[in-house]
């Protein structure tokens, strides 16, 4: 058996949302492939010719389309005005036309059977309680900055920070407690009915700590 052969593994890399969330995995996962890696693109069935067309590589659906509404002439306004509070209501909104149920249930068959689960930003927490069920390596990769800095503010609450460095790392704080407290509702009860493995009791920021 060669070294190349040895090291090969079965990937799995999983991102939802737009086009620009998926794209850069999709060359990520092309340069995996020329390393003799077997590597499957999990996403929404609206990706799915990016994916298996542009890229050629194998293709697993998850269910549902998370940024759908950004083609929505009425989420396009709201998400203009750059609020925080009008983007969750936004979303949870769009959210509600899908049973989460069934997301959640094509996150597990679409990772079968990968030794490494890489994750894309918007389908972090899914993806890594499915790893952790099937004990396999999950490794964030996250296109834009998360981490907590006084640098800058978290984009989706600047206009909470009033400019104010001081505020800026709070910013992201805020922003993960916000996004948990609507994840929690499903996340947690899948985790000990479904997975039956322990709740995440030390959210938010456990799963931003991982990054």
């Amino acid at each position: 058996m060669s070294q190349q052969q040895h090291r090969r593994r079965r990937i799995t890399i999983v991102s939802i949302g737009s086009r620009g969330d998926v794209q850069p995995y999709c060359v990520l996962g092309v340069a995996l492939t020329e390393r003799g890696h077997n590597v499957t693109i999990a996403t929404e069935l609206r990706l799915e010719s990016l994916v298996t067309t542009e890229f050629q590589l194998p293709f697993r659906p998850i269910v549902g389309d998370s940024t759908g509404g950004l083609f929505d002439p009425k989420y396009q306004e709201g998400l203009a005005k750059g609020s925080i509070f009008t983007l969750i209501k936004m979303t949870n909104e769009w959210k509600a036309k899908f049973d989460v149920n069934e997301i959640l249930a094509s996150y597990i068959t679409a990772l079968e059977g990968a030794d490494i689960i890489i994750s894309g930003g918007l389908s972090m927490t899914q993806s890594y309680c499915v790893a952790e069920k099937m004990g396999v390596s999950w490794l964030p990769f996250i296109l834009g900055p998360t981490m907590p800095t006084s640098e800058f503010p978290c984009w989706a609450t600047a206009k909470l920070t009033l400019g104010l460095s001081c505020l800026n790392k709070w910013s992201y704080t805020f922003l993960f407690r916000q996004l948990w407290k609507d994840e929690a509702k499903h996340i947690n009860p899948w985790r000990e009915n479904v997975l039956n493995i322990e709740p995440i009791t030390d959210a938010p920021l456990g799963i931003a700590d991982l990054v």
